[in-house]
């Protein structure tokens, strides 16, 4: 029987290079990177997020739905679950800063609507490249929200009702 290779993911330095680097050159995908190392979102889960997802004074995301790229509609997330994904303060700054952005009047969704949206690995690939970071896949940004989590002083797992686990849905990270 195989073993089931971990996914490359970025370290903290790795990830606060990536982010910082992102924002200064005002990349078309930043808000959606940091969004999804901030949250541990799927892809479709980002991708289909509203405002009346986000609650500001309980500072959580609650995320009970996902865009279906071959479908072409949002529905429920991937396991059919809802959960809830805190909001801390620097993450609180950059959605204040969505919510106020240009493109923000009468829209109802929180991230930029990218055409190339299916293209977002090679997008993250080639911009990791051209930093000086070994590239990853984009679906590995989830696991580099595990390692925010840990580096940031949230303790390892150690019963099952870790909050991180509830957070990724018993710890996967499908």
């Amino acid at each position: 029987m195989s073993e089931k290779k971990a996914p490359d993911i970025l370290g903290l330095e790795e990830i606060k290079k990536f982010l910082s680097v992102a924002k200064a050159v005002n990349h078309h995908w930043y808000s959606i990177w940091a969004f999804a190392i901030l949250t541990g979102m799927r892809s479709g889960e980002l991708h289909a997020l509203s405002w009346e997802q986000i609650d500001l004074e309980k500072n959580i995301i609650m995320v009970d739905r996902s865009y279906d790229s071959n479908a072409k509609k949002s529905g429920p997330t991937k396991g059919r679950y809802w959960r809830t994904v805190p909001i801390n303060s620097s993450f609180y700054k950059l959605i204040i800063d969505l919510k106020n952005g240009p493109k923000k009047a009468g829209n109802e969704y929180v991230l930029p609507r990218s055409k190339d949206w299916d293209n977002g690995d090679q997008a993250l690939k080639n911009f990791l490249k051209s930093i000086g970071i070994k590239p990853i896949k984009y679906h590995a940004l989830r696991a580099c929200f595990a390692t925010q989590m840990l580096g940031s002083g949230v303790p390892a797992p150690s019963n099952e009702n870790w909050r991180m686990e509830k957070i990724f849905n018993n710890g996967h990270l499908s």
